[in-house]
Formats: C-alpha cells, structure tokens, sequence
C-alpha cells in the first residue's frame, strides 16, 4: 500500500506542473483520472477483510433431530486481491452449505472439520486464502429417537405488580407440553422448567416469550413457551361497617358510639365494577376495653384474599353497657 501512495505522490507532482497556470477545470479532470488510477493499483494488491457467513446445513434426514441449535454463521478472515473482496463485499452475501449426507456422521454427532469448512470456502471464495476461521470446526449432536411428551413448569418466583395492581388470577402460559429430545433413553423425566421469570412492577397484563431449561445433551421443541400475567389495577374504597361485639357481658347489651366503623382498603377494579359488597366483619372486643379512657378497641377477624391493606379508620368506640 506504500508504494501506491508514493506513486499517487509522484502522479500528483506530474499533474501540477502540467496545470500550474491553467483553470480549475482542467485540474479536475487530471485528479479524478489520478483517483481512478490509485484506485486501480489498490484493488490488485492483496488485502484482508472479515466476513461473517451464514451457515446451512442441507438434506437432514427427517428422522434427525439436531440437540443443539443448528450453527447460524462462521466468522471469517480472507486474503486475496482487493478486486475479489469488493465483489463479495458490494454483492449478496454469501452462504457455506453443507450436506447433511457428506458429513462426517459418528456417534450421534455431526462433525465439520476444519477441512470441510475450507473446501465450502473455497466453493464461495474461489482460491481466496483463508487467515482465520471461527469457530474452526463444527460438532453437532443429534438422535434419531422418538421424542418424550413432557409438562412445562414455570419458574415465577420473581413476579410482582407495581403498587396499586396485582396479579389478578392464574398466571397461564402456552403450550403446557413440548417435546423432548435425546441420544439416550429418557425415563425419570415428566417435566421441564423454564428460565426464571423476572417482571417486576407490572401496571398491566402482559406476555413474555421465555426459554425452556432442558436437561444436558436434551433439546425441546418449541425451545419457549408463552407466559401471561394477568394484572388489574387495585380501586381505594371506602365503606361504613356495623360493629358486632364479641366477648361481651353475658346478660347484658353493649351499645357502642358510633355503631360503625368506616373502612378502607383496596379491591381490584373487576370486583369494583361488578358491585362491590364488602363481606368482612369489623369487630369490638370487649374483652380488651379500656375502664380508664372507657373506649373499646376494634379488629379485623381474618379478611377475604381479594381485600388488599385494609385499615380502620376507626380504631376504637366509646360504649354504654345496658341491662337487658
């Protein structure tokens, strides 16, 4: 490359002394034949360039399950003249094809040599000098076993809504089987789990594609399955519920100032729409009365799933014991 520079040097001295004293025009015309002239030079000389090449594998038998994604690409470094490289450089990219049947095939694994990769090169190529080659060989394992039909699992331990939502029902996902694949028997396996689940801070329902976690030397298909959240957001509601009183005196009434407590808590939006109705209890144990400010304390007994963070906002009532 040097010595085209010194000579595009040396082209450029002979071009402005033939134009010293004469217009812009000509000058032009004289560096753009120079251009084309270095450019010329240049594309002759050898240089290398990387290319990345689709892989594909042709003629698989249909009994033949690969265990392993089938190799997608090589990365390749290639010498050869700069004419050569432009030309696969400026054309349609192109593609190593391999033939399932010419493959070197033992032990339930398909090998590409170095070798192999290299006459496929030269195919595309011609006789363009390869100077690195990655990966440098090939190894796919495969069977031709039937597949075991196997439950999928979820992994969902990191699921949350965002405050004020929840997730409001069943988290489903599809399919609920796939199909495993192996070289050898597969016995004590009836499921397989997916990759762990991480949707924090959810305001709506929403679908992931997540992978499946297969067993070594094992393959699934489909590879993922599609989980969905269901997630509603959660509505503030205020209610005023009637006081009963447990643990009262025996023979006696229990008249309470005032006789109910106003509650609020949270419920999701599809109760709220369909009427909500509260079914709780809000209770005034006697038993735990105060004679010193004569006021008596209120407790929630256990509450429905669907009532979220209830609260009194009446925590204690004043009371009057009258004789029946």
């Amino acid at each position: 490359m040097g010595t085209n520079l010194e000579k595009l040097r040396q082209w450029m001295r002979l071009i402005m002394d033939e134009v010293r004293g004469r217009n812009v025009g000509t000058f032009m015309i004289f560096l753009i034949i120079s251009a084309l002239f270095w450019l010329l030079m240049a594309l002759n000389d050898d240089v290398q360039r990387d290319f990345v090449v689709p892989v594909k594998l042709e003629n698989v038998p249909t009994d033949v399950t690969l265990l392993t994604s089938e190799p997608s690409s090589l990365n390749l470094t290639i010498k050869d003249k700069g004419s050569a490289l432009v030309r696969y450089a400026l054309g349609s990219n192109p593609t190593l094809t391999f033939n399932f049947n010419d493959i070197d095939a033992d032990n339930n694994r398909i090998v590409i040599t170095r070798q192999k990769a290299n006459n496929a090169i030269r195919g595309v190529f011609g006789q363009a000098q390869v100077m690195a080659l990655n990966p440098d060989s090939l190894s796919v394992p495969y069977t031709r076993r039937p597949p075991k039909t196997v439950k999928v699992r979820l992994n969902t331990e990191d699921v949350s809504a965002a405050p004020q939502f929840m997730i409001s029902g069943k988290v489903t996902y599809s399919p609920d089987t796939v199909l495993l694949y192996s070289a050898r028997p597969i016995r004590d396996i009836s499921g397989i789990t997916t990759e762990p689940i991480s949707a924090n801070n959810l305001r709506d329902t929403t679908e992931i594609e997540v992978r499946l976690v297969p067993p070594e030397g094992m393959r699934a298909i489909p590879s993922t399955v599609t989980v969905k959240i269901p997630v509603e957001p959660l509505i503030l509601v205020t209610h005023n519920i009637p006081i009963e009183v447990e643990n009262g005196p025996g023979g006696k009434h229990v008249v309470m100032f005032p006789a109910e407590a106003k509650v609020s808590y949270l419920i999701p939006m599809n109760l709220y729409n369909a009427g909500d109705n509260p079914t709780f209890r809000v209770i005034g144990d006697f038993s735990r009365r105060s004679r010193v400010t004569g006021r008596m304390p209120l407790v929630f007994p256990a509450l429905p799933k669907q009532y979220h963070n209830p609260m009194l906002l009446t925590d204690s009532v004043e009371y009057l014991i009258e004789q029946h």
